[in-house]
């Protein structure tokens, strides 16, 4: 005897009300989990923010391994994000080349590019992944720019930035590759880093950071211009 019971007018109904309620409770998963992924995303570029205030040394580094168990925890709730994958590249790539101690982490370096490569994929063309893959191939080659560290930089000036951090990375890229690059790319970052000088207090102090890598590119430049109020 077949023991499978025939589907009813009365099963149909029900098996339709099951399904709405199982999508219904995915979508509302779907929506907690990105909820989620924002969250975490934000803490983790609140605590590299505050690590890359600090001067370099032992608490600095506490700071960023903090920062990097922060962005360890958005990359597991939101994989997918480009943003997310890119603070976790930049706090690996801080951790690489800032530590108190003067050597530069190869391991970390990679870690750092492999992030970057996940932010790639996500999005092609994205600015702010261009300048720290550009920042990542200059550490690697001695803190001086090679031809892949030169086209990143290119890459990173070829559309707008992501917002003002966006902007800082490719001024810093730019700053690191200065010799390699040509002169229109130099001139728009040299624009750029005195628009940020000038928007704010706090844009001012990570500019004047980043001219104290090449004192002789800003000589003469906007630090001494007036922050808007």
């Amino acid at each position: 005897m077949n023991s499978i019971r025939p589907t009813t007018s009365v099963d149909a109904p029900l098996a339709a009300a099951a399904t709405l309620g199982l999508a219904a409770l995915a979508v509302a998963f779907l929506g907690f989990s990105h909820a989620n992924a924002a969250l975490l995303g934000g803490a983790a570029r609140s605590s590299v923010r505050a690590a890359e205030a600090l001067p370099r040394g032992l608490e600095r580094d506490a700071a960023l391994a903090r920062a990097q168990a922060a962005a360890a925890r958005a990359v597991a709730a939101g994989p997918m994000d480009a943003d997310i994958r890119l603070r976790e590249a930049r706090t690996l790539y801080l951790l690489a080349t800032t530590a108190a101690v003067d050597d530069i982490s190869e391991p970390l370096l990679d870690a750092a590019s492999r992030a970057v490569g996940a932010a790639e994929a996500l999005g092609p063309g994205n600015t702010s992944a261009a300048a720290l893959r550009a920042l990542i191939e200059t550490a690697r080659n001695g803190q001086t720019a090679n031809a892949a560290a030169r086209a990143a930089v290119e890459l990173s000036y070829a559309r707008p930035a992501r917002g003002s951090e966006g902007a800082l990375w490719r001024i810093e890229a730019a700053v690191r590759a200065w010799d390699a690059l040509p002169t229109h790319v130099r001139e728009a970052a040299l624009r750029e880093a005195c628009a940020q000088a000038a928007e704010s207090p706090a844009g001012r102090q990570r500019v004047g950071v980043i001219a104290a890598i090449r004192p002789d590119v800003f000589a003469g430049a906007c630090l001494a211009v007036p922050v808007k109020v």
